[in-house]
């Protein structure tokens, strides 16, 4: 990381550290999404977007399942959490785009996403009890997801993924991910 300040962004028990090259927000906290797409019903967001000079575009969505192993198992094993990554990410999305048809503060990002040599990342941070539990069997069930995910988003062009803090392995540049109330597990690449 940079010896400039990171965007710090939490979400539920996880602080996501993005180095400065990192041009991140916490999606539905800025007022292109409360203003624009949070006013349709039923419309929702990745919970972060970001830029990254050499990465690309990145829609990040995070689910924390620890403790939650049994209510989720049927999400997870049928398809139904990569339709409702892919729907999160296909609204925030078209959001992009239409900030940069009314130029707010976003709009640079819609700009660049029209762009057909910017790499878009999806990414489903996934944290897990089976993480630890299993962790061989976790990172089959991950690239199961990576690829459901791919396969709903085939259209976008996107490059999708899967991960979670013990099966991270630099995938995602310039990122450190804490618990909030754990020492880091992991750093991503630099």
């Amino acid at each position: 990381m940079s010896r400039l300040a990171a965007t710090i962004l939490d979400e539920g028990t996880l602080r996501f550290a993005f180095d400065p090259a990192w041009r991140a927000v916490k999606w539905d906290d800025t007022a292109t999404y409360r203003r624009g797409m949070g006013t349709l019903a039923g419309s929702k967001g990745t919970d972060f977007v970001g830029l990254h000079p050499d990465y690309g575009l990145l829609l990040l969505e995070v689910k924390d399942f620890r403790g939650h192993r049994i209510e989720n198992r049927q999400r997870l094993l049928s398809g139904e959490l990569a339709i409702e990554v892919a729907c999160k990410a296909r609204d925030t999305i078209a959001a992009l785009v239409g900030a940069a048809r009314h130029e707010k503060p976003e709009a640079s990002l819609g700009d660049r996403l029209c762009q057909k040599t910017l790499p878009v990342k999806v990414v489903l941070w996934i944290e897990s009890d089976e993480a630890v539990r299993d962790p061989r069997a976790w990172q089959q069930q991950l690239g199961v997801l990576s690829e459901h995910l791919e396969g709903k988003l085939k259209w976008l062009k996107v490059h999708c993924l899967a991960v979670s803090r013990r099966q991270f392995s630099d995938q995602i540049p310039d990122l450190i991910v804490t618990g909030l109330s754990s020492p880091a597990l992991v750093e991503g690449g630099g």
